[in-house]
């Protein structure tokens, strides 16, 4: 009976530990990130570009901002100034135009502190920018949209209906541990994800990107043509839109998107081979 009086809370001790092990672990687990493109906002705020002269095509590209709204934050629309700036890049051997648009992450969870004369300190700004690149078509449409510099580990990437029709018809099935036929193979590209596809826009316009409250991530994009993943917008304001050139996070990088996605031939989706 000894034997038994002791071994009992022993063993009760190693399955409570077990039980606790196993509900970290559970959380720890994280959902896929695909997941995160059916995201909605309960209350959202919008940002919108005002309107500029001279910059026709930075203005009808320029995207619109949701930022979720949750606890205190309702005050606290940024950016005010959103950059943007023109390139191109080379993909299948013809080049393509591209615009960005950056801005300085705002750290809404730092807390500006005190100055030596006990008074309360000015925020400092952030050095922190996120943004957005978008790879035109030639009626200057866009067909991919880059994440830039986001907070998140991954790297969002995403594209128009009709590139990924294209990837399908020339690549074929999906890669396995993929969801779209245009995403390359988890080995080649492990740190990019293409979180869904786009509906092609029906004239050159920007897209609507979803910021998660405090921490300003990426949630999802969509096309302004699609339906709104937000119930209840409790405010509305403007950015300033400046031309500029962008800091070393945002700055193209070379072969980018050759390396994450499976780019179709340009005859594939309709673009101009001559160009």
């Amino acid at each position: 009976m000894k034997g038994s009086v002791t071994w009992m809370p022993k063993f009760l001790r190693l399955a409570s530990v077990a039980l606790l092990n196993f509900a970290i672990l559970a959380q720890e687990v994280p959902r896929s990130p695909y997941e995160n493109a059916s995201v909605v906002f309960g209350r959202a705020q919008l940002l919108k570009p005002l309107e500029e002269m001279n910059t026709a095509v930075a203005y009808a590209l320029a995207p619109l901002l949701i930022q979720e709204v949750k606890g205190t934050n309702s005050s606290s629309l940024s950016p005010h100034e959103v950059f943007f700036g023109f390139g191109s890049t080379r993909l299948d051997g013809r080049e393509h135009r591209q615009v960005s648009y950056w801005w300085r992450l705002a750290d809404e969870e730092m807390s500006p502190g005190t100055n030596k004369t006990g008074h309360a300190a000015e925020p400092q700004p952030s050095d922190r920018w996120q943004g957005l690149r978008l790879t035109l078509d030639d009626s200057d449409r866009p067909v991919i949209y880059e994440v830039l510099a986001d907070p998140a580990e991954i790297t969002q990437i995403y594209v128009a209906q009709s590139l990924e029709a294209a990837a399908r018809a020339e690549f074929g099935p999906v890669l396995p541990g993929r969801r779209f036929a245009i995403e390359a193979s988890r080995e080649s590209a492990p740190r990019v994800l293409v979180p869904r596809v786009i509906e092609d826009a029906p004239v050159g316009m920007g897209p609507i990107l979803y910021l998660r409250a405090g921490t300003r991530e990426v949630a999802t994009l969509i096309c302004r043509c699609m339906d709104s993943q937000a119930h209840q917008l409790v405010g509305t304001g403007d950015y300033k839109l400046s031309a500029g050139q962008p800091p070393a996070a945002i700055a193209p990088q070379a072969g980018r998107l050759a390396a994450a996605l499976r780019y179709p031939r340009p005859l594939a989706f309709g673009t101009n081979p001559s160009h």
